[in-house]
């Protein structure tokens, strides 16, 4: 088998990263505004549902909940890195989806049916990670269903959508 040589594709950091990366000065405003939108949606699932001194609890919980979404977008971004550099085995044993998925990190994600559908299968993964983690933090707080409720709705609201537009040959 030819050995190929190490190549840094378009993959360069996870998304919380990346805008600090490419946006330079503007991560000073990338934090606060994640922040306010996951407080902005707490604060409304929490008072559309009738929570009590639900203002109150939703500034509690904000910063965990800003927390969690970060942590959700890393290991998500994580997976899209050992996506592109995926270890040795994994090309003799998938050789196809190999070269679809390394494919997808060369320069147009898009260039693939399979480029679109495993950013979306990280997407959706993330968000599930978003759902689990908020429900729990939630629960502590509110009942069941208002927990359920507020951490679908942050999960869908604040899933990493921007990983579909991971960086497209920057060099």
């Amino acid at each position: 088998m030819k050995k190929r040589p190490f190549i840094l594709h378009n993959v360069i950091f996870p998304f919380p990263l990346m805008p600090v990366y490419y946006a330079g000065a503007y991560w000073g405003w990338l934090i606060p505004a994640n922040y306010a939108v996951d407080t902005l949606i707490a604060f409304l699932c929490l008072r559309k549902l009738n929570v009590p001194d639900y203002k109150h609890k939703a500034l509690k919980i904000s910063w965990v909940i800003c927390l969690m979404g970060f942590l959700a977008d890393i290991i998500g971004g994580m997976i899209l890195v050992l996506l592109a550099f995926p270890p040795g085995w994994f090309q003799a044993v998938f050789p196809r989806f190999y070269m679809q998925v390394s494919l997808m990190f060369r320069g147009n994600n898009y260039r693939t049916g399979w480029g679109y559908l495993v950013i979306l299968a990280v997407i959706v993964l993330t968000g599930f990670i978003i759902y689990k983690g908020d429900k729990k933090i939630l629960k502590g707080i509110t009942d069941e269903k208002t927990a359920v409720l507020t951490a679908a709705a942050l999960a869908v609201f604040t899933a990493p959508y921007l990983f579909f537009i991971l960086p497209v040959q920057p060099f």
